[in-house]
């Protein structure tokens, strides 16, 4: 299965340029989204000189100019069928290199397509990392964590390109009944985001199969009735750039907190009307803010609560944008707790009285 360039838009991507002799060198970078035309003349174009004979390398960071074409803020999957992502979600782009070995003229070193997403790398990743390297396609850290769902279809984001290939779907019952095949993807010459719903009716497994490998994929997941507390869903953007959903179980608590600036009023005469007062609030405003709960997990889920925790983009049953308040939080393990749940803080993005201009 070969490889597509899959670019983590939040962690640098670095064009590096050294060749022999170079005293100046250029990038032309092309973005577009899914959907438009691509672009026929640049969208940025870049150069730099050498800072010296024996310091040649020259580096461009493209990063901050993708996330200008990623706008991933709102979910619209509703649908128990194979959709396209959102084209705002992520973007497609193209970038050219060249060498001038006499400050004039440009030599084209490489073309290269790409297609980029709002994720990130850690560390020992090393530069310019990128998830089609080592796991191909799926957006999503673990697919072994199984997913616990209650009433809102939970969904994966598949970015693919690969013209000698196919991919499918197969969505699986607890009697491994197949209770429904989808073809996706025929091998269009072209890049792909693709949101797949985990469920299917009565579905407990879904997996994704290469036309050329077989099975590349398999996510279990289960739905869970919870009877006594109003249940909520948490959608947030991981690190690879996808949607992940984490559903709260138990005990939740919605609260508000006011803020305002009290100033002293003068009276217009001195006969005062005293019901008037001396002193009037101004500039009310106020947040509301929701403490939600796990329930009982694995071990592994504390991977989705590092990437919640770090995510920009979170969204409450699925409409509402929230910030995560909750800025730290203990690895829980078998060994040392037992039982394991997280209890998690967030904001809601907007304000309680609309104060936008």
């Amino acid at each position: 299965m070969p490889s597509i360039n899959l670019i983590f838009a939040r962690s640098p991507f670095e064009i590096i340029i050294n060749e022999a002799n170079q005293v100046r060198t250029k990038v032309e970078l092309k973005l577009w989204n899914k959907g438009d035309t691509p672009p026929t003349v640049p969208t940025y174009i870049m150069s730099e000189g050498i800072a010296s004979v024996t310091q040649t390398e020259t580096n461009y960071n493209i990063s901050p100019l993708i996330l200008e074409f990623i706008d991933k803020y709102f979910l619209e999957y509703s649908t128990s069928t194979i959709t396209q992502a959102n084209n705002k979600e992520w973007c497609i782009g193209e970038y050219k290199t060249y060498y001038s070995t006499d400050g004039e003229n440009y030599t084209l070193k490489a073309t290269v397509s790409f297609c980029a997403v709002n994720a990130y790398s850690v560390a020992e990743n090393g530069v310019n990392h990128s998830l089609t390297k080592t796991k191909a396609y799926l957006l999503l850290a673990n697919p072994l964590i199984k997913v616990y769902w209650n009433t809102i279809i939970p969904y994966y984001n598949f970015i693919c390109k690969d013209t000698t290939d196919e991919f499918s779907a197969k969505w699986i019952d607890k009697t491994e009944t197949i209770l429904k095949t989808e073809t996706f993807y025929t091998g269009a010459n072209d890049f792909f985001n693709y949101a797949i719903p985990l469920i299917s009716n009565a579905s407990v497994r879904v997996e994704i199969y290469s036309k050329n490998i077989g099975l590349i994929y398999k996510v279990e997941t289960e739905e869970i009735c919870e009877p006594k507390y109003p249940v909520q869903t948490m959608w947030f953007v991981n690190k690879f750039g996808g949607w992940n959903q984490f559903t709260f179980f138990k005990a939740s608590y919605n609260s508000i907190s006011v803020k305002n600036s009290d100033y002293s009023l003068m009276q217009k005469n001195v006969e005062y009307d005293y019901r008037k007062g001396q002193t009037k609030p101004f500039n009310i405003n106020g947040n509301e803010s929701i403490k939600v709960n796990s329930g009982w997990v694995t071990e592994d889920y504390f991977e989705w609560i590092q990437d919640m925790m770090l995510s920009d983009t979170i969204l409450l049953n699925p409409q509402t944008p929230v910030t995560i308040k909750t800025t730290s939080m203990q690895k829980k393990t078998y060994l040392n707790d037992k039982n394991i749940n997280y209890t998690l803080e967030f904001d809601f993005a907007n304000k309680l009285v609309n104060n936008i201009v």
